[in-house]
């Protein structure tokens, strides 16, 4: 009797275990749709914000005792100024502003500036590239306007962007958050920095293996399956 009982309550436990194992797998199938659905609505909720900030320009390290009174008008007149070739562009500055309240850390807060168009936006930031500033012995830096989650998204091939380039390689940011790397004839495109991790390093041990550092056979591959 006792043994019949203790048998029925094993079976019965054995059922609800089962019919759990069945619950947690659909939950978790459940929560893999729902998460990838949140990463598509994320990243199209970043491009919609991206494009809203496309005209957008920001200025980092520019000191907050240069501008006066008016932001818009010290920057305007101050342009040709920091990039001569862009005296006979003339972009044009509908507004700027600095971000967040007055602080008394000693670090400038980051510039915003709207332009008219992106266009005049890319003049400014290829001046830029060109010609860098500093004041006050600073850097100051332009850079486009992008959402946060692009920018953190972009910030996550800083590491492996090093490391490409200790390794000899050029290496290119593209829009929204892919990493290109260019050595010899060779260009690979990555979208995230696990992919790129994982290529050094096999790139790497191609490397040693051969005792060649100018053209791998693994490059080889990845050139022959990028095309």
């Amino acid at each position: 009797m006792i043994l019949s009982t203790c048998s029925n309550g094993v079976r019965e436990l054995r059922d609800r275990f089962s019919s759990l194992n069945s619950r947690v797998g659909k939950v978790e199938k459940n929560y893999d749709k729902s998460a990838a659905r949140l990463t598509t609505l994320e990243e199209k909720i970043a491009d919609l914000e991206n494009r809203s900030r496309r005209d957008n320009v920001r200025i980092m390290n520019l000191p907050e005792s240069v501008e006066a009174a008016n932001l818009t008008t010290y920057i305007i007149g101050s342009l040709p100024v920091w990039f001569p070739s862009l005296s006979d562009v003339k972009p044009e500055i509908m507004r700027a502003h600095r971000i967040g309240p007055p602080n008394n850390s000693g670090r400038p807060r980051t510039v915003i500036m709207k332009m008219l168009s992106n266009t005049d936006r890319d003049s400014i930031l290829r001046a830029f590239r060109k010609s860098p500033i500093k004041l006050d012995g600073k850097d100051v830096r332009f850079a486009a306007d992008y959402s946060a989650f692009t920018v953190n998204r972009r910030r996550s091939f800083m590491e492996v962007t090093n490391k490409s380039q200790k390794m000899g390689f050029q290496t290119f940011l593209l829009y929204p958050a892919q990493l290109k790397l260019m050595r010899g004839s060779a260009q690979h495109v990555f979208k995230s920095p696990l992919e790129v991790e994982d290529f050094l390093n096999g790139l790497a041990t191609q490397e040693n293996e051969e005792g060649n550092t100018s053209y791998s056979l693994l490059e080889r591959k990845w050139v022959e399956w990028s095309h």
